[in-house]
């Protein structure tokens, strides 16, 4: 019974296979699917010059890098060297003659996909700008020339690249000439600031700007401002701001090869203030006292010449005023100014108002009363009260500061 069993489930089960191979009886016959190939051809996406003798060329699709080879591309009015493959396998980088800032198109033909199929015909070509120049960094401008003590600042920049995804440069400098005053400046043109660093006591700086996510970098086919450094000269003759290092990364990752160029700087001496101060009335205007004040206070004084001249020399960068004083006048000063390299130097006039006689900054009627009580006296030593310097205490002294009353004077 047991043995019978099994010989009618083994029909059954022959019985279903037939079925399944041959179709039941009054069924349709079975499906058959056939699985082709790829059989779409790589098509040119784009072209764009990276250097003047380096061309990138992209596909919709990953490329046989067998195919990637000179002879399958060509350019009207360059001569193509080399070919090699590009990291993800979907484009080639080509060595070109020295290319101009002009129009030019690349023509593949040859290149095949991992299936196979040649380049389509119909979408075989590319069309982009020529960079005129080897990829720079430099900074500009290469010539500078500031007082001693005086401010400057200088531009990162970029030129005659194609696929500009980061850069970074690393300067150095005589820290006992040259400092760094403040973190450099990003123009934004990459985005995102990675390093922005200094050491003054080393003499170096260094800064680093790059795009990020999947983009593809900025186009400089001239030349382009990355960031602004700032500095300040110490002392003469000057020195150099030399680039010791620096990358220039495309949106692969891939480094661009080129150059840099650093600058120089001519410290010359420093800043100059030049000027007259007079006192009101006075025949001889020696030895006024002048002082130039910056934001820490006095920094230079002197006095006068005969005429009311005086002069500041070697003077460091910065906001100054000058002040001008005289027994028995009131306190003279200029507006603040700034001395730089685009204003290296600075010419002041200053009048002394007759009449301050007790020197509490205005002239009022206790000023008056001082006079008026040493009336005809002479003046001897104490030449506040002379206004005029004319030896006695009289009628015009007192007139100078009546002409000057209620004027007043505020640092």
């Amino acid at each position: 019974m047991g043995r019978r069993r099994g010989l009618i489930a083994r029909s059954m089960a022959l019985a279903l296979a037939a079925t399944l191979l041959l179709g039941a009886p009054g069924l349709a016959a079975p499906v058959t699917t056939q699985v082709y190939g790829d059989l779409i051809p790589p098509k040119v996406v784009s072209a764009m010059a990276m250097s003047d003798t380096i061309v990138d060329v992209t596909f919709d699709e990953a490329v046989d890098t067998t195919t990637i080879v000179a002879g399958n591309f060509a350019i009207a009015g360059l001569t193509v060297s080399g070919a090699t493959p590009n990291r993800n396998g979907s484009g080639a980088r080509l060595a070109t003659s020295a290319q101009a800032s002009q129009s030019y198109t690349v023509v593949v033909t040859g290149v095949k996909d991992m299936a196979g199929n040649t380049v389509d015909p119909a979408a075989n070509s590319a069309t982009f700008t020529g960079l005129a120049g080897d990829p720079m960094v430099s900074l500009s401008p290469s010539s500078i020339s500031v007082g001693e003590g005086g401010s400057f600042s200088v531009e990162l920049r970029v030129s005659h690249v194609g696929d500009l995804y980061g850069v970074s440069a690393d300067i150095q400098f005589d820290p006992a000439i040259l400092q760094v005053t403040s973190y450099a400046q990003s123009s934004h043109k990459l985005g995102t600031v990675a390093v922005n660093q200094f050491d003054n006591a080393a003499g170096t700086l260094s800064y680093a700007e790059t795009k990020t996510g999947a983009v593809a970098g900025i186009s400089v086919p001239g030349e382009e401002t990355i960031a602004t450094l700032y500095f300040k000269a110490l002392a003469r003759p000057g020195g150099t701001l030399n680039v010791t290092r620096f990358q220039i990364a495309d949106s692969t990752g891939a480094a661009v090869p080129g150059g840099s160029a650093g600058a120089t700087v001519s410290v010359t001496q420093g800043f100059q203030v030049t000027g007259t101060a007079q006192a009101q009335g006075l025949t001889d205007q020696s030895n006024i006292r002048v002082f130039l004040s910056g934001q820490g206070g006095v920094v230079q004084e002197t006095k006068t010449a005969a005429h009311g001249s005086f002069s500041f020399s070697s003077v460091l960068g910065g906001d100054y005023r000058v002040l001008a004083s005289e027994a028995g006048f009131l306190t003279a000063g200029s507006a603040q100014f700034t001395l730089n390299s685009g204003n290296p130097a600075q010419n002041v006039a200053l009048q002394l108002l007759a009449g301050d006689v007790n020197s509490d900054n205005v002239i009022d009627i206790f000023d008056i009363v001082l006079i008026a009580r040493a009336y005809n006296q002479p003046a001897g030593v104490n030449l506040t009260l002379d206004l005029n310097r004319d030896g006695t205490i009289e009628l015009l002294d007192i007139v100078l500061a009546a002409i000057n009353y209620g004027k007043s004077f505020s640092i």
